[in-house]
């Protein structure tokens, strides 16, 4: 699962109005684009740790024999951050202590359950491209045998221009 910079205005978009249609908020009216900047401090600073702990990994993953993935996990898991899979989570738990502390969070009405709940679908339907574009990447190249050389240099290729295509990058 991968979050990028570009969706998040739109994810935000997303949350909040989850948030309010559901009575799980209370914004004044107004505030709502407040609320939404709040969430994209968290979501831009989460973006911030992934990629620090992403650099820390490829240097881990030179000096050691882990992979990249083993390397990122237990850099992440040490400063208790959730990657991959346990991004969902961490991201919401952060939101949540957010509209605890929001100026422009009025009300909270649901317990932290509910919150993760309503939330954890808006999140993971975003987080998401990533494995899309992997899998329409993958048929694109059934043609290339995978693990060569070229089947990378293709992927790279066809993973850029579906960025493109998504206006992700």
């Amino acid at each position: 699962m991968r979050l990028y910079r570009k969706q998040i205005p739109r994810l935000t978009e997303d949350i909040v109005e989850a948030l309010i249609a559901n009575d799980i908020v209370e914004v004044e009216p107004g505030n709502e684009d407040e609320v939404e900047l709040d969430i994209q401090a968290v979501l831009k600073e989460y973006l911030r740790a992934d990629n620090e702990i992403a650099k820390e990994a490829n240097d881990l993953k030179a000096e050691s024999d882990l992979s990249f993935g083993a390397a990122k996990n237990k850099i992440a898991e040490r400063k208790g951050i959730g990657v991959g899979e346990d991004a969902v989570g961490y991201i919401i738990e952060q939101i949540i202590e957010m509209l605890f502390h929001s100026n422009f969070v009025e009300e909270i009405f649901a317990p932290d359950h509910d919150i993760r709940a309503e939330l954890a679908p808006v999140i993971r339907e975003h987080m998401t491209v990533q494995e899309e574009m992997e899998e329409e990447a993958e048929k694109q190249l059934k043609h290339v045998e995978e693990g060569t050389q070229e089947w990378d240099v293709e992927y790279r290729k066809v993973m850029e221009r579906l960025k493109r295509t998504k206006d992700l990058e």
